[in-house]
């Protein structure tokens, strides 16, 4: 289709539009009808006030007596460490005595072993034949008769010569240290005496000593 052709089209449709709309606005308008009754809306009647309903009395409050003070704890006394126990003295022990160093074992020495000599072998027995006799027979032309050599004797090893008792060198003895008659006292520690007590006499040499773990009563 051609740009013509449409435009011719268009312009139809317009006259048909144009023509339609006319002839509508020439036909009579039909009577518009009467607005309908309407019976007015009844009054409605004001709802009574709400009356708020009263509260009930509030109970008045349970009295409670106060309550009692509390009891005032005592102060607990102050823990006082417990003194420690004196410690003992060491108790004296001698020292061990010195050990002597054995002597050293002497060993001799074993003699050495001298294989016995073998016995010299012989050189092999050769039979001459019996001289000739000029009325035996020719003597035969035999080779010598060669005896195989004696068995060689089996010799057994010797036992073992028996240990001598070694000789042990001479015991140097030391010479005895000499000891006074009454060897020094020992004197154990003496106990921790009190400032305002006595001191106690010194320890005769003569008197039986206590024992070092033991503690005499002080006097005060």
């Amino acid at each position: 289709m051609s740009y013509s052709k449409l435009l011719v089209l268009l312009f139809g449709l317009v006259v048909l539009i144009t023509s339609s709309l006319a002839e509508y606005n020439e036909k009579p308008k039909p009577p518009t009808p009467s607005p309908i009754y309407k019976p007015p809306a009844p009054i409605k009647k004001p709802s009574p006030p709400i009356v708020p309903k009263p509260k009930p009395p509030t109970p008045s409050p349970i009295y409670k007596p106060p309550a009692p003070p509390a009891p005032i704890k005592k102060p607990s006394p102050p823990i006082v460490p417990k003194p420690k126990p004196p410690t003992p003295s060491p108790i004296y022990k001698p020292p061990a005595p010195i050990k002597k160093p054995s002597p050293p074992v002497y060993n001799k020495p074993s003699p050495p072993i001298v294989p016995k000599p073998k016995p010299p072998t012989l050189p092999p027995r050769v039979v001459r034949p019996p001289p000739s006799s000029p009325y035996g027979k020719p003597p035969s032309t035999q080779p010598p008769i060669v005896h195989s050599p004696p068995p060689t004797p089996v010799t057994k090893p010797l036992p073992p010569p028996y240990p001598k008792t070694p000789t042990l060198p001479p015991v140097v003895k030391p010479p005895t240290p000499s000891y006074p008659k009454h060897p020094p006292p020992i004197k154990a520690p003496l106990p921790p005496q009190k400032p305002e007590g006595k001191k106690p006499p010194p320890p005769t040499p003569y008197k039986k000593k206590p024992p070092p773990y033991y503690n005499p009563p002080q006097k005060p």
